[in-house]
């Protein structure tokens, strides 16, 4: 028989809107409320539970060493912490005042790349925060007349961004 559940955590006390897994067996939980909990996943451990913003935390995504995560939400900062100082962070990055939906880091952690609720897609380096110039291409929203919101992203190979949005639109950029 198969068993499909391993774990449950539980501890959040609004909606879990966002996860992300580190290479060394941790994950992070955020969500409604600007909270980000930290979990070792084999034991099911809680570690740790920080106050990253007063607005939803829409998304997550681990630096490659495992230590570090970058989150990104309605507020519509990228903010960078760090697990072995306690949890303290900086700002990295300000897009949209109505709120980033995506984030995301490349393979080698070299870029970080964010999508708002207004279409618009930055990319940065991580280890300087200066910005990548992104190609030009139409929103989203104007390809397939729908909502502005990028709700995706994700690194490819050779330097590949995708960038999904409502109703089956994707469009894939070099960056």
């Amino acid at each position: 028989a198969h068993h499909w559940q391993l774990a449950s955590f539980a501890g959040h006390r609004f909606d879990v809107t966002s996860l992300a897994f580190s290479t060394d067996g941790k994950m992070a939980s955020g969500g409604a409320g600007g909270f980000i909990r930290l979990w070792d996943v084999d034991p099911g451990k809680f570690l740790h539970e920080f106050h990253a913003s007063s607005a939803e935390i829409a998304s997550l995504a681990f630096i490659s060493d495992g230590k570090e995560v970058l989150s990104a939400g309605w507020d519509g900062k990228v903010r960078r912490w760090n697990f072995d100082e306690c949890a303290s962070s900086c700002e990295f990055a300000e897009m949209s005042p109505e709120g980033i939906h995506s984030l995301t880091v490349s393979p080698d952690s070299d870029l970080v790349a964010a999508g708002d609720v207004d279409g618009i897609v930055k990319v940065w380096h991580l280890h300087d925060r200066s910005e990548v110039p992104v190609p030009s291409f139409p929103k989203i929203s104007e390809l397939a007349n729908t909502p502005p919101w990028v709700q995706g992203l994700s690194f490819g190979r050779g330097g590949r961004l995708a960038v999904a949005g409502f109703q089956g639109s994707i469009r894939i950029v070099n960056i």
